[in-house]
């Protein structure tokens, strides 16, 4: 990626998304999506991370994927947000049937 980027004009604006589909057994499927919004960076940071974190910072935090403690990814993260905005729908099914 990093390659590919080299002489393009910087920010280099990068998003992490992620999709959650909820189905009920009746065959119904909902879907919530989660993303996280951030920059990527041409020098790696941070160890707790894994393919694009360490070079994918989050801006309003200073830090890249790879820099955040567990807590705060759990928090930011795509896949959390995904995950929090399938709550609603999974709840709502619950309650239906």
């Amino acid at each position: 990626l990093l390659q590919q980027l080299q002489g393009k004009p910087r920010p280099w604006t990068a998003r992490f998304r992620a999709t959650v589909a909820v189905a009920t057994p009746g065959g119904e499927v909902r879907y919530a999506v989660g993303e996280c919004e951030g920059e990527i960076i041409p020098d790696e940071r941070g160890t707790n991370g894994f393919g694009y974190d360490p070079i994918f910072l989050i801006p309003a935090l200073g830090k890249t994927m790879a820099e955040l403690s567990m807590e705060e990814k759990n928090r930011l993260s795509h896949r959390a947000r995904a995950i929090q905005n399938a709550l609603p729908i999974l709840k709502e099914m619950l309650l239906q049937g």
